[in-house]
């Protein structure tokens, strides 16, 4: 498999790294072949929040604090990336996309001739952390005139910041080292001991700050800096946003090479059969023309029905695993009236079933669901009684998506069913 381009997409500006050092690109016009983009979607707001624990829907009352407080303006995808429980409370780090700028990075995806995988700055920085072993200590990501920060104790997000340089000179960086100092103390349960970790867009771009992080911040072991390609090591595919069907068709092209691989072993494994069954057919034809003497009849009349039949048996073998095959096909595939009625019961009055679809192969059945409700917030209550009404009738979730638009909101399902 060829290796993915690597392109950070970060204030504006796409770079594209490769051997250690960046190449400015454009986007969506310079992706090619499969992709994976880091991006902070054109700066979008991330951060650490706490909220009770019986908050029943995260990521609505991130969105509504952050629009409180000015942050955001108008509707956010927010993307909730990790999360802690402690007592009656619950800690959650996420970024607050706003939905236009979300949607346009999902339709590049879409319109793309390969796969791209598209990563949240947020979710890059705390794979990366997980990746270097940072347990506990800070992680300091320096691009342009920002600094991104991310503040981890016991494996966890507990703060972060984004932090902007007003100048070059030693001043500046000891002010920028002495407020990641401060935001160490503050937000870790035992400032000794902790571990600090600088990657660069740039090669030497984030010297000056590594320098001063050494006199700064005396409880933190800061590590030479990094390239930026550390950025992409601790990636996996679960962790990039993608739509369920493009999420299904990466999982298939990644599991292309094993099946080739499996079905070439296959083929020699039966290529090998079928030249022992020839030799032992040569063989058993050699004792029917050597037992076809007028003193032995009936033994050459058993041997050419034994073999008939052994090709009788095996004809037989191979229609009954086609039909066993295509039985279980049909099983977990409902027919499109089924699943129309179906979908009709189903549906709350508050929402419209816009599109329906059953995609059948040999690797099995997946059934993509649209709906769309008649208001701008996303309808959990409905949606949440539609999949228990699905369930009822047999279909099982494995994948559910909510979307807010300008006039409405969309959820997407991806259903299996079986009839038993």
């Amino acid at each position: 498999m060829s290796v993915p381009m690597r392109i950070l997409d970060l204030g504006g500006k796409a770079l594209h790294v490769e051997s250690g050092h960046t190449i400015p690109v454009q986007l969506p016009d310079d992706l090619n072949g499969q992709v994976m983009l880091i991006t902070d979607y054109g700066s979008a707001p991330f951060g650490v929040d706490i909220l009770p624990i019986n908050t029943r829907h995260i990521a609505p009352v991130v969105e509504k604090r952050l629009r409180d407080q000015g942050d955001i303006d108008g509707l956010a995808q927010v993307i909730i990336h990790d999360d802690e429980h402690q007592g009656e409370m619950v800690r959650v780090f996420y970024t607050a996309i706003p939905v236009a700028d979300f949607m346009q990075y999902r339709g590049w995806a879409e319109r793309h001739s390969d796969h791209v995988l598209v990563f949240p700055l947020a979710e890059a920085l705390l794979a990366t952390a997980h990746e270097q072993a940072l347990d506990n200590g800070v992680l300091s990501f320096v691009h342009g005139d920002t600094a991104e920060v991310l503040v981890v104790h016991e494996r966890t997000a507990v703060a972060s910041a984004r932090l902007r340089l007003f100048g070059t000179g030693p001043d500046e960086y000891q002010r920028l080292a002495h407020t990641i100092a401060q935001l160490w103390q503050t937000h870790a349960g035992t400032p000794q001991g902790g571990t600090c970790i600088v990657i660069e867009d740039q090669s030497g771009a984030a010297s000056p700050l590594a320098a001063a992080l050494d006199t700064q911040a005396h409880h933190l072991a800061c590590r030479s800096p990094l390239g930026a390609a550390v950025l992409f090591d601790g990636l996996k595919r679960s962790q990039a946003d993608l739509s369920p069907t493009n999420n299904l068709l990466h999982a298939c092209s990644l599991a292309l090479p094993p099946v080739a691989l499996l079905m070439t072993i296959m083929c020699l494994l039966a290529s090998g059969l079928w030249l022992t069954w020839r030799a032992d057919t040569q063989t058993l034809l050699d004792d029917i023309a050597r037992a076809s003497t007028p003193s032995q009849p009936m033994l050459r009349k058993d041997m050419t029905e034994a073999l008939q039949n052994a090709h009788g048996l095996e004809q037989s073998q191979r229609d009954l695993a086609d039909f066993v095959r295509l039985f279980d096909q049909v099983r977990k595939t409902p027919d499109p009236a089924s699943l129309i009625h179906h979908l009709r019961l189903a549906a709350p009055a508050n929402i419209a079933v816009t599109e329906a679809g059953i995609i059948s192969d040999e690797d099995g059945i997946l059934i993509i669901v649209a709906a769309r409700s008649n208001t701008v917030a996303a309808p959990f209550d409905a949606e949440r009684q539609f999949v228990n009404k699905l369930e009822g009738l047999g279909y099982q979730v494995v994948r559910r998506e909510i979307e807010g638009g300008v006039d409405s909101s969309v959820f997407r399902l991806a259903l299996t069913w079986s009839e038993s």
